[in-house]
């Protein structure tokens, strides 16, 4: 394995804990560090201490008086346009989808059952090649 100097750092930032920990693992497997967050103000707090190559951010993300993901995206994308934005949904929308890419999103991952191949898509991104397919993953249930 790669210093943690020499791999790519990626914010998750995704509301549900178990979907966040299965992507983290997920991207662990492809030599990434990964960061994880579960709120808007979270994701806003790592943003402003570290620097990141890319970030994942779920579209079904809220906080503070309605502020989601894609208003997140268009945050990143203000304040630190080199960093590469992966963007989440849940189904194919093709308003949300129409939406992302205006405002800038590198690529868009719909929730499919192929979770393995995620971290294959992030690599992708960051290396600056466009995913061969539009790889995604399931949601795992919700822990109680």
């Amino acid at each position: 394995m790669k210093p943690a100097k020499d791999r790519a750092k990626i914010l998750v930032v995704y509301k549900h804990p178990s979907d966040l920990l299965m992507v983290s693992c997920q991207l662990r497997d492809y030599n990434v560090e990964a960061l994880s967050a579960r709120s808007v103000a979270l994701a806003e707090e790592a943003l402003l201490r570290w620097s990141f190559e890319l970030v994942i951010i779920d579209h079904s993300m809220t906080g503070v008086m309605n502020v989601g993901g894609l208003e997140l995206v268009k945050y990143v994308k203000r304040y630190w346009p080199a960093t590469k934005i992966v963007f989440l949904l849940a189904h194919e929308n093709e308003e949300a989808r129409q939406g992302a890419l205006d405002v800038g999103v590198e690529h868009i991952l719909v929730k499919t059952s192929d979770a393995h191949k995620i971290g294959a898509a992030v690599l992708d991104v960051v290396r600056g090649r466009k995913p061969q397919q539009n790889f995604g993953f399931s949601c795992a249930a919700e822990l109680g």
